[in-house]
């Protein structure tokens, strides 16, 4: 059978091909139907997906409808979706004659450019009641409940603007005219929004992080609500408005910044393990590694007392250890790292034996916590980030400041000094995390003020009978 008359058996009595796409596929591919189809008499119906096909039609003639179908979607043009519609059909809507459509427009083309520029009207747009909750979350503290719902309630409100179809679907198939008009209508309905977000940053004192700036940053947030919306109108289950607004409120938390942090985006991603698998590599080391490590924290412990670790990045370590920020980021997979490994750098050195200690137990304990404190206390600049790891259970098996004072709690618990109950890994950690933060909120007292904050207020609560009395008798 030749390929036309393949395409003849298509055409049964119950079959109907109708619009300006079909004509367009035929034409394409070469045989005579389209031709019959334009001369023959009209014919109206079912859509083109929903023909039967007979089933002996050859798989690679199917192939060649649907891949031609496709190019012709893809040169569809705003007239010719008007003229799929059908002007009659518009002008019987509009209780007029299609006569009127002429004279208001002149012609398809004319009207179809018109529908254009009413659904890309900004003025248009439904947006009532964003400004308000900005407005509302501007006054906070960069505040993440409130966040949520302005990202839920813009969501709800993309979602069930009836034109939000119309917008994807011409931008789809209308041409550059099209794209140029949308892109127009995104940049104008975004404008006010960056006012509006300057505010509320200003309020927050918080800034965009480079490469990214007001307008781009609100750009992200418009295609992640459009995005969203499309999936949450046919997938509600798996983008539902209380799922999108947190990943609203979390890329605006990953996309900005404390005002005046030197801190990039790159900065902030290799800082939340983006390099997690290259890091754990290098750290076990070969000899140039472990160099360039040794480098790198002699680097920091200078850039720390200096600048501190707020104003600190990992870049900045690696350009004053001459060493590369990939081969840095390698090591440490962000700045917070390179203080905690410094830190234990230097406790390995500092809390070594220390001679003889006292023979009393509850002094002997008191001695090592002091010890630690003393430690502490001229590193405030970089504390921060390993009280934070202390607290939550994220250290070295080998860290030199949890195993002297697990050592000295575990003695005085044999010696009945600390409570038997005591489960002395964690009150380990958390006495090491009350010393961090002594020593932080109050660092003028220095060492023998954060002893004294920790016998008033954590040692009573480790201490047995035998140690409460050892105690009071120490303060009397």
């Amino acid at each position: 059978m030749q390929r036309s008359d393949t395409f003849r058996s298509l055409i049964t009595p119950e079959t109907r091909f109708c619009g300006r796409a079909t004509e367009q596929l035929l034409s394409r591919s070469g045989s005579d139907i389209g031709r019959r189809h334009r001369t023959g008499r009209p014919v109206h119906g079912a859509a083109l997906s929903s023909c039967p096909v007979p089933a002996s039609a050859p798989n690679a003639t199917r192939e060649t409808l649907v891949e031609h179908g496709l190019a012709a979607l893809l040169e569809v043009t705003p007239a010719q979706l008007v003229s799929a519609v059908g002007l009659k059909d518009v002008a019987r809507r509009a209780g007029v004659g299609v006569t009127t459509i002429y004279h208001h427009f002149g012609n398809v083309e004319g009207f179809a450019n018109a529908i254009v520029a009413r659904v890309f009207d900004p003025d248009a747009f439904p947006s009532a009641g964003i400004a308000d909750l900005i407005g509302e979350i501007t006054a906070g503290r960069f505040p993440f409940e409130e966040a949520k719902v302005l990202h839920g309630s813009d969501l709800e409100r993309l979602s069930h603007d009836p034109e939000l179809r119309l917008r994807l679907g011409l931008w789809a198939f209308g041409g550059p005219g099209v794209q140029e008009a949308y892109r127009s209508f995104l940049r104008a309905t975004e404008e006010p929004l960056q006012a509006q977000c300057a505010a509320m940053f200003a309020a927050w004192e918080r800034e965009p992080q480079p490469p990214f700036d007001l307008a781009s940053y609100v750009a992200a947030q418009v295609a992640l609500t459009v995005g969203a919306s499309v999936r949450h109108i046919v997938d509600p289950e798996r983008m539902d408005a209380d799922r999108f607004a947190r990943a609203g409120a979390a890329l605006t938390t990953a996309l900005t910044r404390t005002s005046g942090d030197p801190r990039t985006l790159d900065d902030r991603l290799a800082e939340i393990n983006y390099y997690p698998l290259h890091a754990a590599r290098a750290r076990s080391g070969t000899p140039r590694q472990q160099a360039s490590r040794t480098r790198l924290l002699e680097a920091a412990a200078m850039l720390f007392a200096r600048d501190g670790h707020e104003e600190t990045t990992v870049p900045k370590i690696a350009k004053q250890a001459r060493v590369s920020t990939s081969t840095a980021y390698a090591l440490f997979s962000s700045v917070e790292d390179v203080a905690v490994a410094l830190l234990q750098h230097q406790a390995a050195d500092h809390l070594g034996p220390s001679g003889v200690a006292p023979s009393d137990p509850l002094a002997a304990l008191l001695h090592v916590v002091r010890r630690v404190a003393a430690f502490f206390t001229p590193r405030v600049g970089f504390l921060a980030p390993y009280g934070q790891r202390l607290l939550v259970g994220r250290v070295a098996k080998d860290d030199a400041i949890v195993s002297v004072l697990t050592d000295a709690v575990f003695t005085a618990q044999e010696q009945g000094v600390v409570r038997a109950d005591v489960e002395v890994a964690r009150a380990t950690l958390v006495l090491g995390g009350a010393l961090v933060g002594a020593v932080l909120t109050r660092p003028a007292r220095g060492a023998d003020g954060a002893v004294e904050e920790f016998r008033a207020l954590l040692l009573p609560g480790l201490l047995s009978p035998q140690g409460l009395r050892e105690l009071l008798t120490a303060s009397d």
